[in-house]
């Protein structure tokens, strides 16, 4: 079943069209478990469709309204592990809050950490690098000689309403956000996700 893109860029609210929403995603079908393909306009769009997709899974996300927002921030050593954190986050926010969520106003930069190397004096950890530090022997130097990590920060309100039996629709038992099959990428802005169910 198709469910293409959503309506959203840097910033700015993903979930608040009604007539886009089944548009969003694709559904994966997959042994046992069931995925998510998403595209936007921008990465922040593809990240927030996943989402709503996770949720009109859980709870058809048309039933949802925006009653309440929570605040949330995740980071990721790379766009795949943010996606799986900040996806991860919510599942946990829905489990122990009970709340669905259906708008997404997410903002997502990089930076790159500047790491010394970890095989110094004192405080060894047994295995050369010094304790409390990365080795860093499999990261990139840059021109000064400096090792340098990517690290993504992605800054979330998420808008929903606490979960209502008699309005929304039993929720599916979503157990986890798993690595497998995983993607997500800028150019184009895309993601692929399979969730444990």
């Amino acid at each position: 079943m198709s469910k293409g893109e959503g309506n959203s860029g840097k910033g700015e609210n993903v979930g608040n069209d009604e007539n886009k929403n089944r548009s969003r995603y694709s559904v994966i079908d997959h042994t046992a478990d069931i995925g998510l393909e998403t595209r936007g306009t921008t990465i922040e769009e593809a990240f927030g469709n996943a989402a709503f997709g996770m949720f009109d899974i859980l709870s058809d996300g048309s039933t949802i309204d925006v009653t309440t927002s929570l605040l949330l921030e995740v980071d990721g050593h790379d766009l795949e592990e943010l996606l799986v954190n900040f996806l991860t986050e919510l599942l946990y926010l829905y489990d122990v809050e009970g709340v669905l969520f259906r708008e997404f106003l997410i903002n997502i930069s990089q930076r790159k950490n500047k790491l010394r190397d970890a095989g110094g004096e004192g405080g060894s950890g047994g295995d050369g690098t010094e304790r409390g530090l990365l080795d860093t022997s499999e990261t990139d130097r840059n021109e000064n000689g400096e090792n340098d990590e990517e690290e993504w920060k992605l800054t979330c309100e998420a808008k929903g309403e606490p979960f209502d039996i008699g309005k929304h629709k039993y929720p599916l038992e979503i157990k986890a956000v798993t690595y497998h099959m995983l993607k997500a990428t800028m150019e184009p802005p895309y993601v692929r996700v399979i969730f444990d169910l």
